[in-house]
């Protein structure tokens, strides 16, 4: 352009013909989808920043739309679900990933949301993993709105908590026995003045009995 800035065109050729079937010239139309460019260019910034906070921050993220159908996830749920791209598992539901015997129960609480157009946030669950190990997980699932303000899905973040969760067990039990180390210590001490008390008794008494 005169301006010196890059505008965005999209163009449709036509070839013409004479009566003979033959090329004799072209025609054209372009129309000016600088702003659309533009636009379509800033939601896919928008999209992958996005998508790199989603990827990097230490938590389990995913969302679904109103039939629980995965719609997205971040990489580390991705590989939670054992897929090795967040792409894999967008169709798919939890019947078809490796909690499906607690699908219906994860789906359960997932249409509550969704009906009831409510937060459920901060829930603390533990899980049985394969090894029979338990993980202690804090959840958040928040209901998803279109433009018009009706429900669509719903947002979920999963923290795993088991090392918090057992420090603060650990805490919990130190604290039990400071505690009954205390108690212990005062029992002790009551009974060390008894028995100065009866010393000095015994000292003051100038007969036996």
């Amino acid at each position: 352009m005169r301006n010196g800035k890059r505008r965005w065109v999209s163009v449709i050729k036509v070839p013409l013909y004479d009566n003979n079937q033959k090329v004799i010239g072209l025609v054209g139309v372009a129309r000016d989808v600088t702003t659309r460019k533009m636009a379509e260019d800033e939601l896919f910034e928008a999209r992958q920043m996005l998508q790199l906070v989603v990827d990097n921050i230490p938590m389990l993220v995913f969302w679904k739309n109103r039939n629980l159908e995965y719609l997205g996830c971040n990489k580390e749920f991705a590989s939670s679900a054992g897929f090795s791209s967040a792409e894999e598992i967008v169709g798919k539901n939890d019947f078809d990933l490796p909690w499906k015997e607690a699908a219906k129960k994860i789906q359960e609480d997932d249409q509550q949301i969704i009906k009831n157009d409510t937060a459920k946030i901060g829930f603390i669950e533990s899980t049985i993993q394969p090894n029979g190990g338990t993980i202690w997980t804090s959840t958040n699932k928040i209901p998803l709105h279109d433009r018009t303000g009706n429900v669509i899905g719903l947002l979920v973040t999963t923290e795993n908590i088991t090392e918090r969760r057992m420090a603060e067990e650990e805490i919990q039990i130190a604290n039990e026995k400071l505690i009954a180390w205390v108690n212990d210590l005062e029992i002790r001490n009551q009974e060390a003045n008894l028995v100065r008390q009866m010393g000095d008794l015994l000292q003051v008494s100038n007969e036996r009995e």
